[in-house]
């Protein structure tokens, strides 16, 4: 329900999201994650990353606009390789028309621009306003998409952010000196959706082509027009997924709030919310989205015991099979005892779904191997530079 947004001034004002189209971002590679995929598609708390962004902004959002009497969001376009799409067209078709895929960029800024080209096609010009959204940050509120939208309304542009908790050191030799502290009071670490008018934004592509300019984000460019920007205050929670460690701690927030389900329409197989796993299938094999993959195991043929998940320093018992490889002993499958174990501090669930959730996605004994596709885009070992310092 919108209710939950506390600030009544906005609910009055804001007359909702006609003039405003949504883009996500899910074509990184995620390099960074140090596993085998992309990591808008792993899984967290039984779902993929990308799923929480597309349940926000096709269900939670429009739920809570018809329940309070304001006009949902006109389009939203899924910014994502070709390779995977056909996985996601049965949702596509679902929604009819309120969601349409782009093909991502070399870099952010194509991607941006691709899926802006996209949102201004699907909806014949009508949308008036863009708000991008980074798929690997699943955790944004209603609350703080209300709140961004609505300020880019009255400015022309707005951004979530938080002020900077950390001390900020600057140095110009490459990280080995110290040349200077910045203000803290000054600093904001900012967050997505960004929201800016679509004229705007396409005036700003042409300006950072033609002058070259580095920009870091969406909203720079508006800057770079000598625009203003509004900072729309956001939520510390709204964290981005880039390193392994990210997961865990979305993961206990998203325990914390006790979210419902995400249910979307026209998802089968993989992309049934149940973590890329089909579980009508026998086979363990995982699918990222309704593809289905192969798992080579390399330890498959061999005897092995006491398997444990060393993704961190947690001995957790998985269970055994005996040295024929046939029966396994299921009875004492996922057992742990407090002395083993070292449990979510922010949750009393057991954390059994947590670490097969985690050996999945850093696949450590495992490799992915597509069984139907040709990879169409390479993802390299470490990230590529580029004028979005991601």
């Amino acid at each position: 329900m919108l209710s939950s947004v506390d600030d009544s001034s906005v609910l009055t004002e804001f007359a909702g999201f006609d003039s405003t189209g949504f883009v996500i971002l899910a074509g990184g590679t995620g390099s960074r994650m140090k596993a085998n995929m992309p990591k808008q598609f792993m899984i967290l708390n039984s779902r993929p990353v990308l799923h929480y962004s597309l349940h926000l902004f096709l269900e939670k959002l429009p739920t809570c606009c018809i329940n309070n009497n304001l006009s949902p969001p006109r389009h939203v376009v899924l910014v994502i390789d070709p390779k995977y799409q056909s996985e996601y067209q049965s949702i596509v078709t679902a929604y009819q028309g309120k969601l349409s895929f782009a093909n991502p960029g070399i870099e952010r800024q194509g991607s941006v621009q691709n899926g802006l080209n996209e949102l201004v096609n699907s909806t014949n010009g009508e949308c008036t306003y863009v708000a991008i959204h980074d798929s690997a940050r699943p955790l944004v509120t209603i609350q703080e998409v209300c709140n961004v939208v609505h300020d880019a309304h009255i400015t022309g542009a707005a951004v979530l952010g938080v002020p900077c908790k950390a001390t900020i050191k600057e140095s110009i030799d490459g990280g080995i000196l110290v040349s200077r502290t910045l203000d803290r009071s000054k600093l904001w670490e900012v967050h997505t959706p960004q929201v800016v008018r679509v004229e705007a934004l396409l005036r700003g592509f042409d300006k950072v082509e033609k002058e070259r300019l580095e920009v870091t984000d969406d909203v720079s460019i508006i800057e770079a027009l000598n625009e203003p920007v509004k900072l729309t205050r956001g939520e510390y929670t709204n964290l981005k997924i880039t390193t392994p460690e990210d997961m865990d701690v979305a993961s206990a927030i998203l325990l914390d709030r006790g979210e419902e389900d995400i249910n979307l329409a026209g998802a089968a197989g993989g992309v049934d919310g149940n973590g890329g796993i089909s579980p009508s299938s026998s086979s363990s094999s995982p699918a990222i989205g309704g593809r289905r993959t192969q798992l080579a195991r390399p330890f498959e043929d061999q005897s092995w015991s006491s398997r444990v998940d060393r993704s961190d320093d947690n001995d957790v018992y998985l269970g055994e099979r005996g040295k024929d490889g046939g029966s396994d002993r299921t009875s004492s499958m996922m057992k742990a005892t407090s002395a083993t174990i070292r449990k979510n501090p922010f949750s009393d669930i057991p954390r059994a779904g947590h670490l097969r959730e985690r050996e999945y996605n850093t696949l450590r004994e495992v490799q992915l191997t597509d069984m139907d596709y040709v990879t169409g885009r390479s993802y390299p070992q470490r990230p590529t530079p580029s004028r979005w310092h991601e």
